[in-house]
C-alpha cells in the first residue's frame, strides 16, 4: 500500500468518500468544521498534508459526526420537503413556473425545475434568496437555516 507523510493512501481516500457521502462535498465539510477550505483540499487532492493535518482533519470528521443528531441529516442539502413546499406554494399562485419567473426576473424557469425535481441539492444564495421571497411576499411556511 502507498502511503505518504506515515499516512495510508487507502485510508485517506476512504476518509474522502466518507466526508463526501454524510457532508455532500468537502467545503460544506470545511465550513461546518471551521477548517480552512484550502488546506482540506490541498490534502485529500494534491496530497499536500502532513500526518499532524490528516489527524486534524479525522477528529474534526468524527466530532461533527457526533454531534449530529440525524446522521443522514447534511448541511446545507434542500431536504424533499422543502421543495415540494417550494412547488406547492409556487403553482397554488401563479399557473406555471414560466408565469413566476416572469414576475420575478431574478430567477429562471430552468432554476426554479432544479430546485423543485433535485437536480440542484445544495442550499446557496440563490436558493435563500427564493426562500426568502417565497416566505415573506407568499406566505410559505418553511424554516430556512
Amino acid at each position: 500500500m502507498a502511503r505518504v507523510n506515515n499516512v495510508d493512501l487507502d485510508d485517506l481516500e476512504y476518509l474522502r468518500c466518507e466526508i463526501e457521502a454524510n457532508f455532500g462535498s468537502l467545503k460544506i465539510f470545511a465550513l461546518e468544521t471551521g477548517l480552512p477550505y484550502r488546506k482540506t483540499l490541498d490534502a485529500f487532492k494534491r496530497l499536500e498534508f502532513n500526518e499532524r493535518d490528516y489527524e486534524v482533519i479525522v477528529s474534526n470528521y468524527k466530532s461533527s459526526m457526533k454531534s449530529r443528531e440525524d446522521k443522514d441529516d447534511i448541511p446545507y442539502r434542500i431536504t424533499k420537503t422543502e421543495r415540494e413546499r417550494i412547488r406547492m406554494c409556487i403553482l397554488n399562485k401563479f399557473p406555471s413556473y414560466t408565469a413566476f419567473c416572469r414576475k420575478h426576473k431574478e430567477f429562471n424557469v430552468v432554476y426554479i425545475s432544479n430546485v423543485v425535481k433535485g437536480n440542484l441539492k445544495l442550499r446557496s444564495k440563490k436558493y435563500f434568496k427564493l426562500a426568502k421571497l417565497l416566505t415573506k411576499k407568499y406566505k410559505l411556511e418553511v424554516e430556512f437555516n
